[in-house]
């Protein structure tokens, strides 16, 4: 993973053959992390100094991507006429929220869904992959286009050389699970929870 070696255990036969059957991908193998193996550091291109507090495994970047459905309506208002729109598919999120104000989650620095508690690391900077219809694998570059125009890289993402971004990388801060349709609480301060 990203030049790192990550240790797995590869999951039971029955289950791979699954895998391999729901991804149409004959050998691939799915793979559960044992808490006895190394974890490595979260990503943040060096735009964070503190990477190392917030261990990951198989993740790009952190466990938790967050997008805004509002934001991806907003983003597909600027498109060009006649060009495709994206979903959120397009971004690969884990978690999907419907807020009514577009780019909010951009602020947010803190949340917590079904008592995990989470602290926002950095917003997404996103990569050619986003302009990949997921279901078709049509290119659609109208996607990193309009990022551009309105979003572009600012600061160390610039210098980095680093895309437009989209979406919201959270650090876990407390273990628990969380499901769909749970709530999220928008924490932006120690008293501030909408």
């Amino acid at each position: 993973m990203y030049g790192q070696q990550i240790k797995g255990l590869v999951c039971s036969d029955e289950c791979n053959k699954w895998f391999e059957t729901f991804l149409g991908k004959p050998g691939v193998r799915l793979l559960q992390h044992h808490e006895s193996f190394e974890f490595r550091d979260t990503n943040s291109d060096k735009r964070r100094n503190d990477d190392k507090e917030f261990p990951i495994i198989y993740q790009n970047k952190s466990g938790l991507h967050l997008i805004n459905e509002s934001s991806i309506s907003h983003l597909n208002s600027r498109f060009s006429e006649g060009a495709d729109h994206v979903c959120h598919e397009n971004f690969r999120p884990n978690v999907l929220v419907d807020y009514p104000q577009t780019w909010a989650e951009d602020t947010w620095k803190w949340m917590r869904i079904n008592g995990v508690n989470f602290m926002r690391l950095l917003v997404c900077d996103r990569c050619p992959s986003t302009t990949v219809n997921q279901k078709t694998a049509v290119k659609n570059m109208e996607t990193l286009v309009a990022l551009k125009k309105f979003r572009p890289p600012e600061g160390i993402t610039k210098k980095k050389g680093l895309g437009p971004s989209m979406g919201v990388i959270f650090a876990h801060l407390s273990n628990g699970f969380i499901h769909t349709n749970d709530c999220v609480e928008v924490i932006y301060g120690p008293n501030d929870v909408i």
